[in-house]
């Protein structure tokens, strides 16, 4: 009925909501990640993966010690999947990991 395809962008199953939009409404520049677990200072994560086999992306870890952190990309993407790992790079070397929040 919209014209276009449109994806879930976030729900809330409280007021039993499901917002939707474009899928360019899907690319976020921040992602929100909780258990955390680092291997090498917070400083040396200069990029992460947040998907198996999608490309690192340039990144950097904002207050690893919240129960809540922030991964700041350098460029927007879509696709950070609610539950799944976000392996954080220092170069290509493994240096973290820490799960996507929803």
């Amino acid at each position: 009925g919209a014209g276009e395809p449109l994806y879930v962008l976030r729900t809330d199953v409280e007021a039993n909501v499901v917002v939707v939009g474009p899928r360019e409404a899907l690319a976020t520049d921040s992602v929100a990640v909780y258990d955390v677990v680092l291997h090498q200072p917070a400083a040396a994560v200069d990029a992460v993966r947040l998907r198996s086999h999608g490309p690192v992306l340039p990144a950097r870890l904002a207050d690893p010690a919240a129960a809540l952190s922030r991964l700041e990309l350098e460029r927007p993407v879509r696709g950070a999947a609610p539950g799944q790992l976000a392996c954080l790079l220092q170069g290509d070397v493994v240096v973290g990991c820490a799960t996507i929040d929803g």
